[in-house]
């Protein structure tokens, strides 16, 4: 199964997947392809990015591959969170916000991760916190056989074909979507949104053709 699974993502067929089985065994079987065909000595990991819409189920996507893919594969993970990098309150410009993936803080992304990513070291970055607004505690890497980029961005031409092995692109229906922001951030939140956040996900979604041009289109079913 896994072999014929690589194959039609190498054929560029994109796949379709709705179960953590399923992705855990197609990970499994790309990541253990690279890293044979890389020097051990340079220990340098295998790079999943997890893209999509806000609430789409890119964060609960990531625990559960971080769960699994160490007890059922033997494969441990390091995980980043693109949300990390969100863009300061001083750098949102209007010219800055009309690019496509302007909201991601791409210029601190590229020189913390993408930068060292591929090390096999330990590294760390920033965390940007959306609640003060401001960079707050590192995060450390450390170095593992799988790295996890999960978040909105994550899968941005800039670092795309330089880090990253296999990407991911995670879906919800869109009224499950607006249930859970509801749930998550109240009905003010969800207008902001609804106004704001989303056009400015769906405008880089669209310019660089995220969804169509991802390895696999992983749909949750709620």
């Amino acid at each position: 199964m896994a072999n014929n699974i690589s194959s039609k993502i190498a054929d560029n067929a994109q796949l379709y997947v709705n179960n953590i089985k399923t992705l855990s065994v197609i990970i499994t079987d790309r990541a253990n392809e690279y890293l044979q065909k890389v020097d051990k000595q340079d220990s340098e990991p295998f790079v999943v990015a997890i893209d999509g819409p806000c609430a789409s189920g890119k964060s609960t996507l990531a625990d559960q591959l971080i769960e699994d893919l160490p007890v059922n594969y033997n494969l441990n993970c390091s995980l980043i969170r693109a949300d990390h990098f969100f863009l300061p309150p001083d750098l949102r410009t209007e010219e800055r916000l009309s690019e496509p993936g302007g909201n991601i803080h791409r210029e601190r992304f590229l020189e913390e991760v993408a930068a060292q990513i591929k090390s096999g070291e330990t590294f760390s970055y920033g965390h940007f916190d959306c609640r003060t607004m401001s960079l707050s505690e590192s995060i450390i890497v450390k170095p593992a056989p799988i790295i996890i980029v999960e978040g909105a961005y994550s899968h941005h031409p800039l670092w795309r074909s330089q880090i990253i092995g296999l990407t991911v692109f995670c879906e919800a229906d869109l009224e499950l979507r607006v249930d859970r922001i509801r749930n998550r951030n109240g009905e003010e939140g969800l207008r902001n949104f609804l106004n704001k956040w989303i056009p400015l996900e769906n405008k880089y979604f669209t310019a660089y053709n995220i969804r169509q041009s991802a390895d696999i289109i992983y749909h949750f079913e709620g």
